[in-house]
């Protein structure tokens, strides 16, 4: 099951590289908040040499999601005498976890588990390495949750600990209006270094999701079947009330002489 880390969003330092001029605006559009920056030649991977006569730019984007759902991580270890009690101890456990999370209402497709990690330790005994998840699409019923995972710790349990993220529900509805306010600011912060280097701006040369510092950002859904979507991040952690998600794209540009009529 893919996982995502809900961490703010840091902007890169803007940088510059015109053949013959440079400069950096920042816009601001309504639906989406979107910002541009000019990204220069990156000293180490992740974009190409830039092409003569292209400007290279940043578009970004952030939208609020409107339908998030908690992902509600649940970690633990089970140890006892044997591997065979340590099954029978997990297969206890999740039937009563399982039980006391049906009376609140989430039904048996929002409870996901991994499979087990076994260890042998010759000085304790056999151990489990166990996670369940559970997706809370209910506002404000997390607490609920956690004291039902944190409430029950019977003596076979070891360093259970829990973790809360906020998804979208379907994160790849999300892209297309992400990327068209990420393309329009980054055409904007196009426009304007191509005007100030006495140039008209050309058509679209490539498109990258990949940063100079050579990564992705990803996003998926709660669901093992979700669709993961590269070019994104969740910008909203822990309980927040309105989580966002955002987009970066790295756009260059063909320059072009201006116009003699």
């Amino acid at each position: 099951m893919p996982r995502v880390n809900a961490a703010g969003r840091k902007s890169p330092a803007a940088r510059v590289s015109l053949l013959a001029a440079a400069g950096a605006i920042a816009l601001t559009c309504a639906p989406f908040a979107t910002s541009a920056s000019a990204m220069g030649l990156p000293q180490n991977g992740g974009m190409d040499l830039l092409l003569p006569n292209t400007v290279t730019v940043e578009g970004a984007a952030t939208q609020v999601v409107s339908n998030p759902v908690s992902d509600v991580s649940y970690s633990f270890n089970i140890q006892d005498s044997s591997f065979h009690a340590v099954t029978h101890d997990w297969s206890v456990m999740e039937a009563h976890i399982r039980k006391a999370l049906h009376r609140l209402g989430i039904p048996a497709g929002d409870i996901l588990t991994t499979p087990s990690s076994y260890n042998l330790n010759q000085n304790n005994g056999p151990s489990a390495s166990e996670q369940l998840y559970v997706v809370v699409t209910k506002p404000g019923q997390v607490p609920v949750v956690l004291n039902v995972l944190n409430g029950y710790s019977p003596s076979y349990v070891q360093n259970s600990y829990s973790n809360v993220q906020i998804l979208p529900l379907n994160p790849a509805v999300l892209w297309k209006p992400l990327f068209h306010a990420a393309m329009e600011s980054a055409r904007a912060q196009a426009q304007a270094l191509a005007a100030e280097a006495n140039k008209s701006l050309g058509g679209v040369v490539s498109i990258s999701t990949v940063a100079a510092q050579g990564y992705v950002q990803s996003v998926s859904g709660p669901y093992p079947t979700s669709q993961t979507v590269s070019g994104m991040q969740m910008n909203g952690y822990g309980n927040q009330v309105a989580p966002q998600v955002s987009t970066q794209i790295f756009v260059t540009f063909a320059l072009v002489p201006k116009s003699s009529s």
